[in-house]
């Protein structure tokens, strides 16, 4: 498989993942539990680890693809974003049960 393929594959399954990742959480959050609310930020924090340790080593673990070895700024900084995606959910679901 070529680099932007296995690219392309990385962003589509980040994007998928984000509606059950929306899901979870905002039915985490609707608990009144402390420790229920805090698994809903552990869980934020464990789907974001995952990005930014592609993005420290520059290895797709799932892929076992190098996105390193070319260099381009790109490639380092999807990784990046893909961590902070897992935020915008997070934000709306919390906005849904907190903000009224």
């Amino acid at each position: 498989m070529s680099l932007i393929t296995v690219i392309t594959l990385y962003v589509l399954c980040t994007m998928l993942t984000l509606i059950p990742f929306y899901y979870i959480i905002s039915h985490l959050l609707y608990s009144i539990s402390v420790y229920i609310n805090f698994l809903a930020v552990i869980i934020l924090v464990l789907c974001a680890l995952f990005h930014f340790v592609v993005f420290r080593t520059g290895i797709i673990p799932l892929f076992d693809v190098d996105i390193s070895g070319d260099g381009s700024m790109r490639y380092v900084l999807i990784p990046f974003a893909c961590a902070y995606s897992y935020a915008i959910p997070f934000y709306i679901a919390q906005s849904k049960y907190y903000n009224r």
